[in-house]
């Protein structure tokens, strides 16, 4: 899974997950399959909340993809950072 807009590298596996054409196109066939979901953006949010209002809008997205593909999240605890 990947976020649009994010930095994901500079090794071979990029162009994967990766939302620059150029590149997909030229190394589609090694490609690894990757699920792309809109970054979350509160600074410009697409649905005109502040965060007092923010009812987390732009999740629905993720949540949804991870439903379809049967996926889990594990959210490592803090002090792993």
């Amino acid at each position: 899974m990947c976020l649009s807009g994010g930095y994901h590298g500079e090794t071979i596996g990029v162009p994967s997950v990766g939302s620059i054409d150029l590149y997909v196109k030229m190394y589609k066939p090694i490609l690894m399959d990757a699920i792309h979901i809109n970054a979350p953006d509160c600074y410009r949010c697409p649905y005109g909340k502040m965060r007092e209002t923010c009812n987390c809008e732009c999740f629905v997205n993720m949540e949804q993809a991870l439903y379809l593909k049967r996926l889990r999240v594990f959210v490592m605890p803090m002090m792993y950072f």
